[in-house]
């Protein structure tokens, strides 16, 4: 008899080991009955069955049905305005369009998925449009009809070419030294531009493509160069086919070409 006593308390103290290393560990009752096997796997809190308890929780928290510490149900809901509340049921409800963060307040997330422009819900916006475009009801940029030559969104640019007058002298390591002195014309053409820069006193050589010890062909030179790049100028008077530069027709009489940007 003594010995079957004995090893039944062997095999009760073999079992609290073992439910030690596998979960919370018991605390309380010095001596655990005759044959109780204290049940405290995966729990931090609570009875363990044996008289004693697998834990105990922080001053603020109390122990859940399933052994875990947590808020109780009424301080889980402090500061917040929405979310649940750990006792199966919820802090509170956002107002219409917002939505409830993780701290337990309403947030209004910005609708701009898909949308370039316009409205985001929240006061604010998804984007601006660039200029001459509009932003139409589904957040899109569309662009307007501004001109009568161009496509919607672009309007029609044209280039002013000016020839201007230099004054040239022999530069002290070799070369010209070039400065501008005026401006003999402006003309909505390279063509024109490079035709008033050979006219007058200003003769350029015969081969226009070297350079000239020559003050006069140089200051020519130079300025058929000045005619190589035109200054963009958006039109101001368009009609059907191109601009009217200066309110006049040119190239014998018809409009200038636009450039669509």
């Amino acid at each position: 008899m003594n010995f079957i006593v004995s090893m039944t308390r062997l095999l009760a103290l073999f079992f609290v080991v073992l439910a030690a290393c596998g979960g919370g560990s018991r605390t309380g009752a010095d001596e655990i009955p005759d044959g109780c096997v204290p049940v405290c796997d995966g729990r931090q809190c609570g009875a363990d069955g044996c008289g004693g308890v697998c834990g105990t929780c922080a001053a603020d928290d109390v122990c859940t049905d399933d052994g875990r510490c947590g808020a109780a149900c009424g301080q889980a809901c402090d500061g917040r305005d929405c979310g649940p509340d750990g006792c199966g049921g919820d802090c509170g409800t956002c107002g219409e369009g917002l939505t409830c963060d993780a701290a337990g307040a309403g947030v209004c997330v910005p609708a701009c998925d898909d949308r370039e422009c316009g409205p985001d819900g929240c006061g604010g916006g998804c984007g601006a449009c660039p200029t001459n475009h509009e932003c139409d009801a589904a957040g899109v940029c569309v662009g307007v009809q501004v001109s009568i030559n161009c496509p919607p969104g672009q309007v029609c640019m044209i280039y002013e070419y000016s020839a201007y007058q230099y004054a040239c002298t022999a530069a002290p390591g070799g070369g010209m030294d070039c400065t501008v002195t005026g401006v003999i014309a402006t003309f909505p053409n390279a063509w024109s531009c490079r035709n008033a820069c050979r006219g007058g006193a200003l003769k350029c050589a015969a081969d226009e493509s070297k350079p000239s010890s020559d003050p006069l062909i140089a200051a020519c030179l130079a300025c058929l160069d000045s005619c190589k790049q035109g200054a963009p100028l958006q039109c101001s008077e368009e009609v059907e086919g191109g601009c009217l530069w200066n309110g006049q027709l040119v190239y014998d009489g018809e409009t200038v070409v636009c450039d669509c940007r």
